[in-house]
């Protein structure tokens, strides 16, 4: 991309002759400062749960001291079922993004109400994630809610949605892992 000035427009090409136009690109660029706020907001919530959570914060300590990688890299990661699990729980009880946001593709009906093909529609996620039916106790910080014996955030499909709920070209962030990795990394 070269900057003319204000009628500046984006050459740049796929390999297949395609490109991005200046409504995809002020979308996208939103799209990346708003995940650099989420990702920074996310590891301040971990901090802040963390300290709040002392028990937590002992047994997390313990399995990072024990598994003492030499290095951090995906099967680091993996050995450390318990800070996955912190993780999650942190992403639940601290959603940053207060709703997400599409247009309908189809007409359809919720409660009563028909919603037409192309009219906004906003879902405040946080209800799913404080869900009796779906997370007991759920305003209790409980990383084990998370562990392969409970793994309360599977009894819905769309239960445990804290950066938005199906396909990652859906409304489901593309960055979910990215933002996942980042806080085990950082804890």
């Amino acid at each position: 991309i070269q900057y003319l000035g204000p009628t500046t427009r984006i050459r740049a090409r796929a390999a297949d002759g395609t490109g991005i136009g200046d409504a995809e690109l002020s979308v996208e660029l939103h799209h990346i400062v708003v995940a650099g706020l989420i990702v920074w907001a996310d590891l301040a919530a971990l901090l802040l749960e963390l300290d709040r959570h002392p028990a937590v914060r002992a047994k997390l300590e313990a399995e990072v001291a024990a598994a003492a990688p030499a290095a951090i890299d995906a099967g680091a990661l993996r050995r450390l079922p318990y800070l996955h699990q912190v993780v999650l729980e942190v992403k639940r009880v601290a959603p940053i993004v207060p709703v997400f946001f599409g247009r309908a593709r189809r007409d359809f009906d919720l409660e009563g109400r028909r919603i037409s093909q192309g009219r906004m529609v906003l879902w405040s996620h946080r209800t799913s994630l404080l869900s009796p039916s779906i997370f007991p106790e759920p305003e209790k910080f409980d990383p084990d809610r998370f562990s392969p014996e409970r793994a309360e955030h599977l009894r819905h499909p769309f239960g445990y949605a804290p950066q938005g709920a199906g396909p990652a070209n859906g409304h489901k962030c593309p960055g979910i892992d990215f933002a996942t990795l980042l806080m085990s990394v950082f804890a």
